[in-house]
């Protein structure tokens, strides 16, 4: 499933203007706006953002080799989410 997020997040440019030091909460930020166009709930956004992480430090930029991988992954949460399928 992962690789065709990736292939679907690459087409439909969601890696656009993702800068390489991102951190998981611009990370997660950043797709929000792309995909679902409305404000995360606190608690909801705070559960991303530590899937984003991967058991890092919440602001340490993630690794540019793991960042494509890990905003395909919090793209496919985000399309399975109540929060894509209410728009």
């Amino acid at each position: 499933m992962a690789a065709t997020v990736m292939l679907f997040a690459r087409k439909a440019g969601l890696f656009d203007n993702l800068p390489n030091d991102s951190t998981p909460a611009s990370l997660v930020d950043h797709l929000t706006d792309r995909l679902l166009f409305r404000r995360l709930e606190t608690d909801d956004r705070e559960t991303l953002i530590a899937f984003a992480a991967q058991g890092r430090a919440l602001d340490d930029p993630l690794p540019a080799r793991q960042l494509p991988l890990t905003a395909a992954g919090v793209a496919a949460l985000m399309l399975a989410s109540p929060y894509f399928q209410w728009q």
